[in-house]
């Protein structure tokens, strides 16, 4: 249950991480002095209205897309080990990128004013998606994770539990740590204990020879 809840989270998260990057993110007002103002309106790919301040466009939807895409693979390979893994690294992507733009827009808020301009921002629509989307990708990514201990049964690739029996040892007490060794039950094993040879009629070797073979079988084969 746990798990299907998170590949619900990953699969809604992605979708709104990736609208998010579409919407306009933010708009920073700019007051030079002398009536002289414009606005810049910004999404995660770029100026959408307004005066460019810088020579390119960053692309930051990039990476989220791509975050995105790690994520909706990592919800739906969820019961293998590395799409949970995929999953996390997508979610990771996607709050490096939006954590660069937020370091971004924070540094042209927060200019000194003795520059003689002044800025305002204002969080648009695409903010509270892009974050709402992170938060529940990041959700369904750590839900999806399996957070066992090593004594817990472990899926296998198929979905179905790997079960690990055990079999107790009536002498050494019931607390007692007994695992099953990796080839089967030990069974102890003494030497065999060997009768000694009697001397049997027609058995004499050649003559001047007193040696007998140690099982009494045939003298010819003493040496």
């Amino acid at each position: 249950m746990r798990r299907r809840v998170g590949v619900v989270a990953l699969l809604v998260g992605a979708a709104l991480a990736v609208l998010g990057t579409v919407l306009p993110l933010y708009t920073h007002a700019f007051d030079l002095g002398r009536d002289l103002t414009f606005e810049n309106r910004q999404n995660l790919w770029g100026l959408l209205s307004g005066e460019r301040v810088q020579a390119r466009d960053a692309w930051f939807g990039l990476p989220v897309v791509a975050g995105a895409g790690l994520a909706v693979l990592g919800a739906v390979l969820a019961r293998r080990a590395w799409g949970r893994l995929a999953a996390l690294a997508g979610v990771m992507l996607m709050i490096g990128a939006v954590w660069a733009v937020a370091q971004q827009v924070l540094v042209v808020a927060t200019v000194d004013p003795i520059s003689g301009v002044t800025v305002t921002t204002d969080l648009e629509s695409g903010a509270p998606v892009l974050v709402g989307g992170l938060l529940a990708a990041l959700a369904g990514a750590l839900l999806v994770q399996d957070w066992t201990s090593g004594d817990a049964p472990a899926e296998t690739g198929d979905g179905e539990v790997a079960v690990v029996h055990r079999l107790d040892d009536p002498d050494a007490g019931p607390d007692a740590d007994a695992d099953t060794p990796p080839f089967g039950i030990a069974i102890p094993v003494s030497e065999l204990d060997v009768p000694p040879a009697t001397p049997r009629a027609g058995d004499a070797g050649p003559a001047g020879d007193g040696r007998r073979h140690p099982s009494g079988g045939n003298p010819s084969t003493v040496d």
